[in-house]
């Protein structure tokens, strides 16, 4: 551990785990690495349980963890994540943008149903998470923003 995220505060979306039992998700990942940086992270994922075990997981190994739900397609509540990071810890450094999904299936196939879903999980939330943390950012003197992407997005 080098500390170089001694005193930051970062919001990871999607901190919960998807990876399954025995390894990993991206966002659990990030949230370790930035606790383990210094960091005090705040794990906001779709399923409380997720961000929470994360949560505990740095608690554990030492680091400050705060868990929130929150639904990356639903404007208040990224606002309310954001306000989270700010009310727990007075103000947010970083933020790490984490979810995403995929629908397999060429345009025939794909329902406009899924093709919506895909774009508000993969597009949208990145909108509404600048549109809350940008301004939290600027009246701060600045921050650092993270997107996440999948190699998904090269199938030939």
């Amino acid at each position: 551990m080098t500390d170089r995220l001694r005193g930051k505060i970062a919001l990871v979306l999607g901190a919960g785990s998807s990876a399954g039992e025995g390894g990993l998700s991206n966002g659990e990942a990030v949230a370790l690495y930035f606790a383990r940086e210094g960091a005090s992270v705040v794990c906001a994922d779709l399923r409380l349980e997720g961000a929470e075990s994360i949560c505990r997981r740095i608690q554990e190994n030492g680091g400050i963890a705060h868990a929130i739900q929150c639904n990356v397609t639903r404007s208040d509540d990224i606002r309310q994540a954001v306000s989270a990071a700010v009310r727990e810890y007075g103000r947010l450094d970083i933020l790490h943008n984490n979810v995403g999904t995929e629908q397999l299936g060429g345009p025939v196939e794909t329902e406009e149903a899924d093709w919506d879903r895909v774009h508000e999980i993969n597009l949208k939330s990145v909108f509404l998470a600048y549109k809350h943390a940008i301004p939290v950012m600027e009246r701060q003197g600045g921050g650092s923003i993270i997107n996440v992407s999948s190699t998904a997005s090269f199938r030939w």
